[in-house]
């Protein structure tokens, strides 16, 4: 009925995250046709986020963790993850691909390398962040 359709608009509107809108049109729909959802949805991250490497210091390979949203009308994100060194040379691209919302774990090998502090930052169109790491041989 009309009365049910303006409830349902209101509560999806009061979502403030697209994780938020995901869990109350889940709920939305359980109400509704009494069904549970298991779907992909459910791990799909809320925001954007690059997680601090580990181990930290390593030697020679360590891991880098990065979430990827729904990102807007899109389902599909330009992503980069790169690593500078100290003096913001590029030393490595790790990833420069199109990504589907989720979370992604990358190796690097940095056998190459010389021990140090290097920085990796990742760039979307809507997300950009930095953090550092050390190799220590």
């Amino acid at each position: 009925s009309m009365g049910d359709t303006l409830t349902i608009t209101t509560i999806l509107m009061a979502a403030e995250t697209p994780q938020g809108f995901i869990q109350i049109t889940q709920q939305v729909i359980k109400l509704l046709y009494n069904l549970e959802i298991d779907s992909e949805l459910e791990g799909i991250p809320g925001e954007y986020a690059l997680h601090q490497n580990y181990p930290n210091p390593f030697n020679p390979i360590t891991t880098i963790q990065y979430d990827v949203p729904i990102a807007g009308a899109r389902h599909v994100s330009p992503l980069q993850l790169r690593v500078y060194d100290i003096q913001g040379r590029l030393v490595a691209t790790l990833v420069d691909r199109p990504h589907a919302p989720g979370r992604y774990s990358i190796r690097w090998d940095a056998t190459e390398m010389a021990s140090g502090m290097y920085f990796y930052r990742i760039s979307t169109p809507e997300f950009t962040a930095v953090r550092k790491l050390v190799l220590m041989k």
